[in-house]
């Protein structure tokens, strides 16, 4: 158990500095150095290759997950299931590529009107699909054997870091952008041989498949299993992806780039959930084997608390400094023809956290297979929304899309999981939190909108302070949360000892 928690702690530090880089990079480094339209390229492959891996993979990490346990054997080498599982992703590499390549010039002519710069490095995807592919395979293989820390490093700080490093570089002009991204591909390239690397330092370096402990049967289970999961990831990522690529197709890559940084601005709010996450879905996972269902509602409500006390805060104070953000921002002016659609979609992203673990309530059910296809059909109808909204609505129309889309999903899910398992997320304290964020929202409003720099100097800090003032008074006072209240006497007593207060 030791080394669970020591790699946890070092694999949550280096989760924390990617997230700090990842600010840093899209937010400053990105827009300051690239037009808008480098940046939509840059991401743009990142993304599709990120969409395409989800397929190509063909369910290994999940295979991974789920059947290493039974080969789980250093003295047999763990019957060579390292050998298996690359062996199977140069399959799924192989066959994207041919995909890709018969379908190239349907591509090209998706792109060519609204997006032409694009098409002389979309064929980029391919190598950056399979490092993607490679990637999410080794992180599986070493996950499962209980190494997170330095996989998580070589993604979070060597890839964000390089990424920023590689911009510097272009920006004093010691590179070509085309060049610039061909070292993008490579830098993942890198990160391959960093993986494969420390598997061998480990002494994991099982190549040799003991053909003898996978039968035809295994294998139809592994890939039946690989793929139905992967189908849910699938969904994920396409829901996460499409409505940019979509855009970059039907508006243009400035209109792309505009999108990317409003959704990234957006993401932010879901930070507190993943720690939450990280903490609830063990002991939601319990409570669903050992059927314990007062457990699930336990925790179903109090994620869903916490998540829409965290998601509030952190909206409020997003958009409530939305104009002062951009006017900090590179290109602020270009990219503050994104505010509504940080409206739209931060909305959108308070009703899913307020919702709770309801994914994970039916991930972790036996009803699990739902959970992938919900998660690919609400894609495909995210798709078509986006198709129909984008060609009169612009940006705003994509916005829109992914929000209907979204709590379509989040509806069907509510009444899902109600369905199995008789448990919903709503309490009235969820209701304190909606009053206290409208009245915050109504009072700060009120504040005049920074009109130059020499403003945001004092109405920035002024409203931050206001809102963590107005916003977090209430909410103890009330005791909304009595975690909460819990944590703020314990932290209140601590800065009593320390300052002999008494």
């Amino acid at each position: 158990m030791g080394i669970v928690i020591r790699q946890s702690l070092k694999a949550s530090f280096a989760s924390y500095v990617g997230v700090a880089l990842g600010v840093i990079n899209n937010l400053f480094v990105a827009t300051k150095f690239l037009s808008p339209e480098q940046l939509a390229i840059s991401r743009l492959l990142l993304e599709n290759s990120l969409v395409f891996a989800s397929f190509a993979h063909l369910g290994l990490p999940f295979i991974t997950d789920k059947f290493f346990v039974f080969h789980r054997n250093e003295k047999e080498q763990h019957h060579g299931f390292l050998g298996l599982i690359f062996l199977w992703a140069l399959v799924g590499i192989t066959f994207f590529s041919l995909l890709y390549w018969f379908l190239r010039e349907n591509i090209t002519a998706y792109f060519q009107l609204k997006s032409p710069e694009i098409l002389a490095y979309h064929f980029l995807s391919i190598p950056l699909t399979a490092f993607w592919v490679m990637m999410l395979v080794l992180e599986a293989y070493t996950r499962n054997n209980a190494r997170i820390a330095i996989p998580t490093a070589v993604r979070e700080i060597f890839l964000k870091g390089g990424n920023i490093g590689l911009i510097l570089i272009f920006a004093l002009g010691w590179i070509s952008f085309e060049f610039f991204l061909y070292l993008l591909v490579a830098l993942y390239g890198v990160a391959v041989v960093l993986l494969l690397f420390y598997i061998r330092i480990l002494r994991k370096w099982f190549w040799k498949i003991q053909w003898k402990f996978f039968d035809r049967k295994s294998l139809y289970q592994m890939a039946f299993y690989g793929i139905l999961i992967a189908l849910g990831g699938i969904g994920e990522n396409l829901f996460r992806f499409a409505d940019r690529v979509m855009l970059a197709g039907q508006e243009g890559l400035r209109e792309s780039a505009i999108f990317m940084l409003a959704t990234f601005i957006v993401m932010t709010m879901d930070i507190p959930k993943k720690a939450l996450s990280q903490i609830s879905i063990p002991l939601l996972s319990q409570a669903i084997a050992q059927n314990d269902r007062e457990k699930m509602k336990e925790l179903y409500q109090k994620t869903a608390l916490h998540q829409l006390l965290a998601g509030a805060f952190v909206f409020l104070g997003i958009w409530l400094c939305i104009d002062e953000i951009f006017l900090l921002l590179p290109k602020g002016k270009i990219y503050a023809e994104g505010k509504w659609i940080v409206f739209i979609l931060g909305l959108t992203t308070l009703f899913n956290l307020s919702t709770g673990l309801r994914g994970e309530l039916i991930l972790y059910s036996g009803k699990f297979y739902f959970a992938s296809i919900f998660s690919f059909v609400f894609a495909i109808l995210n798709i078509v929304l986006n198709y129909w909204l984008i060609e009169g609505y612009g940006v705003q129309g994509a916005a829109l899309a992914t929000a209907i889309a979204t709590s379509l999903m989040i509806l069907t899910h509510l009444v899902f999981v109600y369905k199995i398992h008789r448990i919903q997320p709503f309490q009235l304290k969820q209701l304190y939190v909606l009053i206290i964020s409208l009245a915050v929202l109504g009072l700060i409003s009120l504040i005049p909108t920074a009109k130059n720099l020499t403003e945001l100097v004092w109405v920035l800090p002024l409203k931050v302070l206001l809102i963590c003032v107005m916003y977090c008074l209430p909410v103890i006072y009330f005791e909304v949360s009595a975690e909460v209240n819990q944590i703020v006497v314990k932290v209140w007593q601590k800065i009593k000892l320390v300052f002999g207060i008494r």
